[in-house]
This record gives structure tokens, C-alpha cells and sequence, in this order.
């Protein structure tokens, strides 16, 4: 048998018995290089934080259990919701009552009534205060054709500015004579340097109510002694 044939017949034995790598290649076999993961010397691990023998604490289920029921419940209850909205409704209506109380109380002296006086007090009362919507609502329905609201707003600002607001105003005589009336004012403004006028207002009454016709103006000079 030459020395192929028996080479043949080794390789085949080999492969049959599985030791073909380790007899015929040992090469094949090389163990595989690894990194070396070896801690270098003298390494000492990081203590831990926490003590020794510490153990976590156990979770309590009777009171995660009870803080769960407190989110689920409202904030405020049926019967403290009602009694908050009573108190809210008794507050608004005090606070109501008190404004209409005071507005009426603070405008009384505005409301006119069947005495041709008491019309033109809440007149002069309302130039005084610079209300003059007020004030030309108790106007005559023929003076308010006559003269517009803008228009009575507008002249009456401009006599405030320039010779000042009202200070006083006095009513004197009256004349009536059925439905018809004449009563004299004397009014003083600001900036009148102490030089009254004298108005002269004509009223008429209609539906038991006076209401002014016109205003006449006179500016009352000081007597020389």
C-alpha cells in the first residue's frame, strides 16, 4: 500500500471517529482569544450605601388602600354645598338690599312729585350733582321737542365749565294758577366771583305731574348803597 492510499484511508478513519480536527488540524482547534476581564489588582468594590442589613420597607396596603378612598371622595359634601349656595344667595340679596337702599335714599330729593317745588328741587339738584339726563328728564314734553338731550347735555357742560358748577341754589316765591306755574331760584356757582343769577322757571302739569317749560335767566347786579 503506497503512501497515499494510506493517507486516504487515515482521513476517512478520521472523519468517521469525529478527531479529524484534533489529529490532522490542530490549528482548527486554537482556542478563540477573549478580552481579558480580570479586575486589576488590588481592587477593592465601592461600599454600599445602605447599612448593613437593611431590608426595604414593606408597602402598607391598609393605608395606600384608605389615601385611595380620600381622592376618590368630593371635596364637599351635598349638605355643605347646599348651605354654601344658601349663605352665597342671602349674601347677594344683603348686598342688593344695601344698594337700592342707598340709591334710593341718595336720590329721593331727585324724585319728582304733584308740588311744582319738589320739581324743581330735584331739578337744580341734579345740575348740581351734574346729572343732566336727569335733569332733562323733568323737562316738559314740549321743551324736550324744542331742545334735544345732546343739546341740553352740551349747554348746560359748557355754563359748568365756564362759570363753574353749582354751589347753592334757593328757591323763592311760587305762583301757581291751575295747571300752570312760576317759581323764582337764586343760584351761585363756583366761579361767580359772589354774582347770583335769578332763574325764572315756568312749569306745567299733566297726568298729576310737574314737569319745566323753560328756564329765564337773569344775572342780579349789587345795589349800591
Amino acid at each position: 500500500m503506497d503512501n497515499e492510499t494510506r493517507s486516504a484511508l487515515d482521513t476517512r478513519t478520521a472523519r468517521r471517529s469525529g478527531t479529524i480536527g484534533s489529529s490532522l488540524d490542530p490549528a482548527l482547534h486554537r482556542p478563540i482569544p477573549r478580552p481579558d476581564r480580570s479586575l486589576p489588582p488590588g481592587y477593592i468594590p465601592p461600599a454600599s450605601a445602605l447599612p448593613k442589613g437593611y431590608r426595604p420597607p414593606r408597602p402598607d396596603l391598609q393605608r395606600s388602600s384608605e389615601l385611595a378612598r380620600q381622592a376618590r371622595r368630593p371635596w364637599i359634601s351635598r349638605r355643605q354645598f347646599v348651605l354654601l349656595a344658601l349663605a352665597l344667595g342671602i349674601f347677594i340679596a344683603l348686598v342688593a338690599g344695601g344698594a337700592a337702599y342707598a340709591f334710593t335714599t341718595n336720590n329721593a330729593s331727585l324724585a319728582p312729585s304733584g308740588n311744582p317745588r319738589t320739581t324743581v328741587t330735584a331739578f337744580y339738584t341734579a345740575l348740581s350733582h351734574q346729572d343732566y339726563t336727569h335733569a332733562y328728564d323733568l323737562l316738559a314734553p314740549a321743551a324736550q321737542q324744542a331742545e334735544s338731550r345732546d343739546a341740553f347735555i352740551q349747554r348746560y357742560l359748557q355754563l359748568d365749565q365756564v362759570g363753574g358748577g353749582i354751589a347753592t341754589y334757593t328757591l323763592g316765591d311760587s305762583q301757581q294758577q291751575g295747571s300752570s306755574a312760576t317759581i323764582s331760584v337764586l343760584v351761585t356757582r363756583h366761579g361767580s366771583s359772589g354774582h347770583p343769577t335769578v332763574d325764572i322757571v315756568q312749569l306745567t302739569q299733566a297726568h298729576q305731574q310737574w314737569s319745566i317749560m323753560s328756564i329765564a335767566t337773569h344775572t342780579q347786579t349789587a345795589t349800591q348803597p
